[in-house]
């Protein structure tokens, strides 16, 4: 059995920092429904202020 030092070869993290991190999952039901939700209620509260705005309008 030949014992010896071993060759350098590259070391766990310069491995590990080759690897490109995963692309984001567009397909997860949870962030879909997220992001739907998200955006309905900025819709909303658009509409509420624009509406209060336009209410305020109309009293003065």
């Amino acid at each position: 059995m030949a014992t010896g030092n071993p060759t350098p070869g590259p070391k766990h993290i310069e491995l590990a920092a080759a690897i490109p991190p995963p692309p984001p999952d567009e397909s997860n039901e949870a962030i879909i429904f997220a992001r739907k939700t998200l955006v309905w209620t900025f819709r909303l509260a658009v509409g509420f202020i624009g509406v209060a705005v336009i209410y305020t309008f109309i009293l003065q």
